[in-house]
């Protein structure tokens, strides 16, 4: 993890979670020198501290991670968490059971939290999501089943000694720990994978398909559609754009083009294509849609974008797009000439008025 941390030092994150190896190391070391009448003081009271951190460096470099902002409350209450666990190790470390319970309480409630992270914020890995996610549950169990233990076992022993079954769940908290620690690289790998993905296909204004992975999608689409299902395909313009910019700036500009392809991401079907494929020029493949559901599609864009601008445009300002609709439904035409088509009619929009939607036929 520090090797990583040292190659990605932008990635923080690393050197929490090679921090928590470390302690975790350190702690076991320390918990097992209990055979070797090490002192009490190192071989229950900074072994237990150093075990329950191991976990919290877990979260904070989660957190780190997921660009989690953090509260003042929030902060306040973990670290009257970390105070009072301090307070009573330090009263009842000599009576080892009690001790356990604490420690193993709150290794597992920072296994739980980070499980909980991992649920709410790794969106783009459901299978990594998952597979953390019940490794962090497991560890939590784990923990509880510990805590169980140690109460049951609770006036049955010397202060010192515990349960022998405690074996099975150290050797299982090692077995979770190493298996942590080879996921954790991996979801930073994979995301860091999905991000030059993301960056090489997205606009990175507006967050839509840029030109070539809208034109590279589109025309896979339109060698595997089936011939006989219908399509409509737009070609969008936001009227008189320059102008935007030359009256209010670029910063209004680029934040216009960004909410009207928020407009356009609110109203379309998640199987709906849609590309920025110029400066103000937007483009949207709608596969297997009739020519009057198109035209629904349209009208309510224009609606949305002419109303929905009165929220982002300084006070005067309005802004409207031009749309050329075309439907096709055969197999003779390529997407590039159906495109084609869209544009005509996109300037035709634009010549008659703006703010309007203009129709063009294309027999098959």
């Amino acid at each position: 993890m520090l090797i990583l941390y040292r190659l990605r030092k932008e990635h923080g994150c690393f050197s929490y979670w090679g921090i928590s190896c470390l302690v975790f190391v350190l702690g076991g070391a320390l918990a097992a020198s209990r055979e070797l009448n090490v002192p009490i003081v190192l071989s229950v009271l900074v072994a237990d501290l150093l075990l329950a951190l191991a976990p919290a460096f877990l979260v904070l470099g989660l957190l780190r991670f997921f660009a989690v902002e953090v509260s003042r409350g929030q902060e306040r209450f973990a670290l009257t968490l970390a105070i009072a666990y301090l307070l009573l190790m330090l009263l009842f470390y000599e009576h080892s059971y009690c001790a356990g319970v604490l420690t193993a309480s709150v290794v597992m409630l920072c296994f739980m939290t980070s499980a909980y992270l991992v649920y709410k914020y790794l969106l783009t890995m459901p299978w990594l999501r998952f597979l953390m996610q019940q490794v962090f549950m497991l560890h939590a169990c784990l923990m509880a089943v510990e805590v169980v233990m140690l109460v049951n076992n609770w006036d049955n022993g010397h202060p010192v000694e515990l349960p022998e079954n405690l074996f099975y769940i150290l050797l299982s908290h090692i077995f979770l720990t190493t298996l942590t620690a080879l996921l954790l690289p991996l979801m930073s790998f994979l995301r860091h994978e999905a991000d030059l993905k993301a960056s090489a296909e997205q606009d990175p204004l507006t967050h839509l398909s840029n030109r070539r992975h809208f034109f590279s999608s589109a025309e896979a689409y339109w060698r595997s559609r089936p011939l006989v299902e219908p399509v409509s395909v737009m070609m969008i313009d936001v009227d008189h754009f320059k102008q935007v910019n030359d009256r209010y700036g670029h910063a209004v500009g680029d934040l216009a083009l960004a909410r009207v392809a928020r407009v356009f991401q609110k109203h379309l079907r998640s199987t709906d294509l849609v590309g920025r494929i110029g400066g103000e020029e937007f483009a949207i493949l709608l596969p297997g849609t009739l020519p009057e559901q198109a035209q629904l599609i349209a009208e309510r864009l224009l609606l949305s974008v002419r109303q929905e601008s009165a929220e982002f445009m300084p006070r005067g300002g309005r802004l409207t797009v031009s749309i050329g609709l075309v439907n096709f439904k055969g197999p003779s035409m390529d997407f590039k000439s159906v495109l084609d088509a869209a544009d005509k009619a996109l300037f035709q929009a634009k010549d008659t008025g703006r703010d309007r939607l203009a129709l063009a036929a294309v027999d098959s």
